[in-house]
C-alpha cells in the first residue's frame, strides 16, 4: 500500500472545512522553483484558480530578495535549487516575514527533509504529484492561517510564538 502523497503539519490535522476565498483581495502567492517550465505551469494554474501570483523566483537567493520586496501571503517553494535551497530560503524569509506561510512542493519524500522543513517553519510539505485540488486546498488553508495571524487574536499570537520557538507571554 502506498503512503499518501501529502505530509501535513499539525496546523492542518483538525481542519474539516475548506476555507473560502472572500470577494476581497485574493491570496498573494509567490512560486519558487528552478524548473522554469514547472514554475510557469504552476503560476498559470494558480492564477486560473483565483490566486494572485505576485512573483516567481528560480532559486532561494532570488526568493529571499523577492519575498522581502513583494511580501506574499504564501510561498510555494521547491526544496532542491541552485545557489540556495528551499530550506535555507524559508529560514531567511521567516526571519523577516514571520507570518508569511511557506508550502514546500518537492519531489523528495525523505523524512529527514520533512523534519528539516518543519524546523525551518514551513506550513506544509507536499510531494510533487499530489492532486491539484490538494495543493489549492493547502494554499487556501495557509492563507487563512496567515489572515488569522494578521488579525492578532490571542490564539493567533500563541500560534506565532510557537512557530518562532518562544514561550507565549504569561501574566502569571
Amino acid at each position: 500500500m502506498m503512503a499518501p502523497p501529502l505530509e501535513m503539519t499539525p496546523a492542518l490535522d483538525n481542519l474539516t472545512h475548506q476555507p473560502e476565498m472572500t470577494a476581497g483581495e485574493p491570496p498573494r502567492i509567490m512560486v519558487v522553483d528552478d524548473d522554469q517550465g514547472f514554475r510557469e505551469m504552476l503560476r498559470d494554474f494558480l492564477a486560473d484558480d483565483g490566486f494572485d501570483v505576485v512573483g516567481e523566483a528560480p532559486d532561494g537567493v532570488e526568493a529571499v530578495t523577492q519575498a522581502d520586496r513583494l511580501r506574499p501571503d504564501v510561498i510555494v517553494m521547491d526544496l532542491r535549487m541552485p545557489r540556495m535551497d528551499g530550506l535555507e530560503a524559508t529560514r531567511r524569509i521567516k526571519d523577516t516575514l514571520p507570518i508569511t506561510q511557506v508550502v514546500i512542493l518537492s519531489a523528495y519524500e525523505d523524512p529527514a527533509l520533512k523534519r528539516g522543513a518543519e524546523r525551518a517553519g514551513v506550513y506544509c510539505y507536499l510531494i510533487k504529484g499530489c492532486s491539484p485540488a490538494m495543493l489549492v486546498d493547502v494554499l487556501r488553508f495557509a492563507w487563512s492561517f496567515k489572515v488569522g495571524l494578521e488579525q492578532g487574536g490571542a490564539p493567533a499570537r500563541e500560534a506565532l510564538e510557537g512557530l518562532n520557538g518562544s514561550e507565549p507571554n504569561s501574566d502569571r
